[in-house]
């Protein structure tokens, strides 16, 4: 089974950082970055900005490679880029997942960094305690954040 390739925008200026609200029906509602699957001949940066403006009609620029997760579930692996984006134009409101039958998209909105501190509802979580004292340091380092097993 191929390696899925999946890309993660971190729109993040000084009102905070942009995140979408899923709803999964079973798994229930979360936030999460917009993102979704790299299309064939698409680069990691060609992906996060397509990704950002379909799900939060914001036009973004996509400034550096900030972390790196892999991913399973059974058989299936996965890797998720995430890319430090910055606004260049567009106003924000939810757009739509084209890939998707059912859409999970339900919002969009911007958190602070302390909203984002007291909230346990968004993903993934192995950049919570982590991400909040990057957005304050303006992204310094790279980061791998390891394999993410899905059940």
């Amino acid at each position: 089974m191929p390696t899925k390739l999946g890309v993660r925008a971190i729109i993040y200026d000084d009102q905070g950082i942009v995140m979408v609200e899923h709803n999964e029906g079973d798994r229930g509602k979360f936030l999460i970055f917009p993102g979704g699957g790299i299309e064939e001949n698409e680069s990691i940066f060609e992906a996060a900005q397509r990704e950002a403006k379909e799900e939060t009609n914001l036009d973004v620029v996509a400034n550096k490679l900030v972390y790196i997760r892999e991913t399973k579930a059974g058989d299936a692996r996965g890797i998720e880029f995430y890319v430090l984006c910055s606004t260049i134009g567009g106003k924000i409101k939810l757009g739509h997942d084209p890939e998707k039958d059912r859409q999970v998209l339900e919002d969009v909105l911007v958190l602070a960094v302390d909203d984002l501190n007291n909230r346990q509802d968004w993903f993934p979580e192995e950049l919570r305690d982590i991400l909040p004292q990057d957005m304050v340091d303006k992204f310094p380092t790279f980061q791998y954040l390891g394999t993410h097993i899905f059940s």
